[in-house]
């Protein structure tokens, strides 16, 4: 729920940078922003009911983690000479 509802507000955030204009560095992606925000304010309306936090509230975003190192062992394969 705090993804969907940080999403929002995100995506609030970039509907206001929309109000810029040219100097928006992502114009080709307004529209898909607009109609995100829109679906986004829709299902919370419909569903959750859970005030959406404002901008200046939100915390940096995290890192995360997108896989696992493995080791790796050597050598990979009985035929490898290492040359």
């Amino acid at each position: 729920m705090k993804v969907f509802l940080t999403q929002v507000a995100r995506d609030r955030i970039t509907a206001a940078a929309k109000s810029v204009g040219s100097s928006f560095p992502f114009a080709e992606y307004q529209k898909s922003i607009a109609g995100n925000l829109q679906q986004a304010e829709k299902e919370n309306g419909l569903v959750y009911h859970v005030r959406v936090p404002e901008a200046s509230t939100l915390g940096p975003i995290d890192k995360a983690v997108v896989a696992k190192p493995v080791p790796v062992n050597s050598p990979m394969c009985t035929s490898f000479t290492g040359e």
